[in-house]
């Protein structure tokens, strides 16, 4: 705290020059109050403890500086996830992966789709039959909108 001294109203009596530790162990025993009214040189009248700056350091908790503050701890020494080990996959030649692509595409595809179905499917439309009349619908009516402003 700092090295600023006080002095404060105790009952009907002016007591001081204080610290402010001394002030704060008269809240304690219940001498001083936040509204006892406390002076210090440079103010121009005596003001309430909650109103100056006494107040903030009696308290407000003040935070710890850097070097007051305990090193962090080390790292551990141990990674925290243990890394899972892959066996290495044994080197195929190009042609045996090809078809082993391909089979096990055929596979997922066959095994995606009812068999009832696998033998003709219908080819997927690109566009709706009725879409194309109907933007040439929409077109032509922007048009004549258009023509007739």
């Amino acid at each position: 705290m700092e090295k600023t001294l006080w002095f404060f109203a105790e009952g009907k009596q002016q007591r001081g020059p204080a610290s402010a530790q001394l002030i704060k162990e008269r809240i304690k025993a219940g001498k001083v109050t936040t509204k006892t009214l406390v002076w210090r040189d440079g103010m121009p009248t005596w003001q309430q403890l909650k109103d100056t700056e006494l107040y903030d350091q009696i308290f407000v908790p003040k935070s710890p500086k850097i070097d007051d503050l305990p090193p962090p701890p080390p790292p551990p020494t141990k990674p925290l996830i243990q890394e899972v080990t892959k066996k290495p996959v044994p080197e195929q030649p190009e042609k045996q992966k090809a078809e082993t692509t391909q089979k096990n595409l055929e596979d997922s595809e066959n095994a995606s789709t009812p068999r009832s179905s696998r033998s003709h499917r219908p080819k997927v439309p690109t566009k709706p039959k009725g879409e194309k009349k109907d933007l040439e619908t929409i077109e032509q009516k922007e048009s004549k909108i258009a023509n007739k402003s």
